[in-house]
């Protein structure tokens, strides 16, 4: 054994001083892998092995000076930044009236490049400044590398597409800490998983290397525990018995002539393509049928005078369509649509509930998206504008209560949105969560949007019908997995039931990320102690 360390230490002493001269090449290599780890390439595996060398480079050498630690992360954490977010927003396009909007946000990725990679050198030097000579706090050190994440996705609005929790949202295992601690608790265990890989390559005794072991195995053990569902009873009445619920859910691929209704000349309306795709449905005999998208290019209009649109947006009044969908429906299914209404002198984004021609309930999108749901003021005031018309935000909650179930609602960018999901998940044992991410021309932000709207139901513990009209769209379980599946690119009609019940409410949907953020307030309260605690030491060895 002794033989063994003295080659390790060997070995180790020559990979130090190569990499003391060339100290970029760790954080460039774990770019490297993290950009393996997400879209395109999306070998989810390497993101348990991707900050192995970033964690080695700000340890392994006490003589790395802060000026290389610094740019090191900063030259890492810049690199996955650009090369994740230019992959994505160079996809975007618009309006075509708002093509200076469209070329703004395709330039988007040199700021979040910078930001992504100045937090990357400031938070390693930050960690150098804390970092101790205990090794279990250190691993919690690493861990808590997460803050990144969840400052990323503060300023990105919910956007944030390095989510190391996004690249195993297929592993069981770790998805069961989402309904203890949410996305971000699952990132926090990703980054702890390399951090107990670093230390053990960077364990100097045999005792250091017992330590990351037990570690290792006391962490996988309660992650396992977890996961096993010992720590968590459903209650499962309510309902009484399960009761299923039936749904069927319609994609639609044309972006096109047809994509649209249109109203003749006597005052009808009309829409083949629906008309065909609401047959197909409800040959399910379900007791929903799920449109996520407007059957109109433009707006509902309940106000009698209707609001002026150019040419090529149309005006149709809601009875209308309530006639319409009367004549094509069973008086007993109830149909949801996404729709922008006009009434009451405003337009709002919503979630429209019909029932034998009739709307029987609706819900008003709670969290106006800046620029994709009205141009803010000062942007307007530049000539920059970004909708053809401006929404506003409902002042309802987000519950639908029907005969059908207890409902909670989230519309388009809602589903990235924690704390909205929290709410509803309190009284709904189902969220819908329909948008489109037909802005981008591929599946990139479809595919991050679908795992956020997996991380709501696991979170919640709720099931949730995820719709997109161009692809993916899914049931999800409350444990997070694909129930049934409707990939990117195909269309048709996804049918699935739906067994409802009620549920105990999660730890996560009754505190949120709280517990975690007062871990990581601990953990940097914890290193800032002892390190006063060193220099004090130090101080008293001078004096003596």
């Amino acid at each position: 054994m002794r033989n063994f360390f003295f080659t390790l230490a060997t070995h180790r002493a020559r990979l130090n001083t190569f990499f003391e001269k060339r100290w970029l090449i760790l954080p460039l290599f774990s770019a490297f892998l993290v950009i393996l780890s997400f879209y395109p390439f999306r070998v989810p595996f390497l993101v348990f092995v991707a900050f192995v060398p970033f964690f080695y480079f700000v340890n392994f050498s006490a003589t790395l000076s802060s000026r290389k630690v610094f740019w090191g992360g900063a030259m890492g954490g810049a690199l996955i930044s650009f090369s994740l977010s230019y992959a994505t927003i160079m996809q975007f396009h618009w309006i075509p009236e708002a093509y200076l909007f469209t070329y703004i946000v395709r330039l988007l990725f040199i700021p979040i490049a910078l930001i992504g990679g100045a937090m990357s050198g400031v938070f390693l030097i930050f960690y150098r400044f804390l970092r101790t000579s205990s090794l279990y706090l250190n691993l919690l050190f690493m861990g808590s590398f997460v803050i990144m994440e969840i400052a990323l996705s503060w300023v990105l609005g919910g956007y944030h597409f390095v989510a190391l929790a996004s690249t195993v949202v297929d592993n069981s295992l770790f998805m069961s800490l989402g309904n203890k601690g949410g996305m971000f608790l699952i990132s926090f265990a990703v980054y702890l998983v390399n951090a107990f890989l670093a230390s053990f390559l960077l364990a100097r005794t045999r005792t250091d290397m017992k330590k990351v072991c037990v570690a290792a195995f006391a962490f996988f053990a309660l992650l396992i525990i977890v996961s096993s569902g010992i720590l968590t009873k459903e209650k499962r009445d309510g309902f009484g018995e399960i009761k299923p619920l039936k749904i069927a859910l319609i994609q639609d691929l044309d972006k096109k002539e047809g994509a649209f209704g249109k109203m003749e000349e006597n005052g009808s309306f009309r829409f083949e393509k629906l008309e065909a795709r609401l047959r197909e449905a409800a040959a399910y005999n379900p007791d929903i049928i799920v449109y996520p998208f407007s059957p109109v290019n433009g707006a509902f209009v309940e106000d009698a005078s209707p609001p002026v649109f150019n040419k090529g947006v149309l005006a149709v009044r809601t009875e209308v369509f309530a006639r319409w969908l009367k004549e094509r429906v069973p008086p007993e299914t109830l149909v949801i649509t996404w729709d922008s209404v006009y009434r009451n002198s405003a337009f709002y984004n919503e979630f429209t509930y019909w029932k034998d021609g009739a709307i029987i309930e609706r819900y008003a999108k709670r969290n106006a998206f800046p620029f994709f749901d009205y141009t803010p003021r000062w942007a307007q005031n530049l000539g920059l504008f970004s909708t053809p018309f401006d929404t506003i935000a409902g002042d309802n909650d987000g519950i639908v209560s029907l005969p059908e179930g207890v409902f909670g609602n989230l519309l388009c960018s809602e589903v990235n949105t924690q704390g909205l999901a929290r709410e509803d998940a309190r009284t709904a044992s189902l969220l819908f969560a329909f948008g489109s991410e037909a802005a981008f021309t591929d599946d990139v932000a479809s595919a991050f949007t679908l795992a956020n709207a997996r991380f709501r139901a696991a979170e919640n513990g709720v099931f949730v019908v995820r719709g997109n009209r161009f692809g993916p769209s899914a049931i999800i379980s409350p444990e997070g997995k694909i129930i049934a599946e409707m990939p990117y690119g195909k269309e048709g009609v996804l049918a699935a039931t739906i067994p409802l019940y009620d549920r105990a409410i999660t730890t996560f949907t009754r505190y949120g990320n709280t517990p975690l953020y007062i871990l990581l307030a601990g953990i940097i309260v914890g290193g800032i102690f002892s390190r006063f605690l060193r220099a004090r030491r130090q101080k008293r060895n001078l004096e003596n």
